[in-house]
């Protein structure tokens, strides 16, 4: 299967070739495989994720003025473990629909995809839709406090340099280097763990693949045994591409929210 080839022995030479395979097998919709469960899944997760963030941010500072690292590493943990657990199924659904021709399932949508996991792989209260959760939840309380904390730190920085008060006063190109860099940071530290937790998302559409772990901790060793180091960071380039640039507007597009509409 592809999946298969691609995840375990890493044939793909390059994005480029990963992308030509890709149209050659499902043509330009298959690069959009998922996203419509992606977008809906991003909207309460990007949502609950600020949101609780400031609301943690508020709880753990003496004052609004006091903004400091580890303050913003605390409060971004509980954001990202907030965020996360309450939109994962949507999460997994956006895997398995994104992977579904290779793995010669077919999903009619996102309903029918959650249906058919909770069919086949359990009952409704089973924990066939949190499948791959604890990785995520490992992985994401990195991700988002160092997001948030080097964002922060870095746009402190320039303020001062700048000697000017209030984020919205830096420059917008200097408050998008500033999001890159926390998300290329953060994506970084993070990786392995969304690694792990794509492959776990995947285990109940691929049977045969070679692997099965039995935990977060096995996987990542076995990764680490049977395919290197290297193995843990396997699509991290392409993945700067997604995240950096989504990283760095968002963070623009919360911050005029922020000022015009509250």
């Amino acid at each position: 299967m592809l999946y298969n080839r691609t995840i375990v022995k890493g044939e793909y030479s390059s994005v480029f070739s990963c992308l030509s395979a890709i149209y050659k097998l499902e043509g330009f919709e298959g690069f959009f495989k998922g996203n419509g469960a992606n977008v809906i899944r991003i909207l309460p997760c990007t949502a609950v994720q600020f949101a609780s963030y400031e609301q943690f941010k508020r709880i753990f500072c003496e004052n609004e003025y006091e903004s400091k690292a580890y303050f913003s590493l605390l409060a971004g943990v509980f954001a990202g473990v907030t965020s996360a657990t309450l939109t994962y199924p949507l999460d997994l659904i956006r895997t398995r629909l994104s992977v579904q021709r290779q793995s010669g399932q077919t999903y009619k949508g996102i309903i029918h995809c959650g249906r058919t996991i909770i069919a086949e792989e359990g009952g409704v209260l089973s924990t066939a839709l949190f499948r791959g959760l604890a990785p995520t939840l490992l992985g994401i309380s990195p991700y988002v406090a160092l997001n948030f904390s080097v964002y922060e730190s870095l746009k402190n920085l320039f303020q001062s340099y700048y000697c000017v008060a209030g984020s919205d006063a830096l420059p917008v190109p200097i408050r998008l280097l500033c999001g890159a860099a926390a998300g290329a940071v953060a994506q970084t530290v993070a990786y392995p763990l969304d690694l792990v937790r794509r492959r776990m998302q995947v285990r109940g559409i691929f049977c045969d693949l070679p692997f099965e772990y039995k935990g977060t901790l096995n996987a990542v060793l076995t990764i680490a045994r049977e395919e290197g180091l290297a193995g843990l960071y396997r699509g991290l380039v392409p993945n700067y591409y997604k995240v950096v640039p989504s990283i760095s507007v968002s963070y623009i597009v919360y911050e005029f929210c922020l000022k015009h509409l509250f």
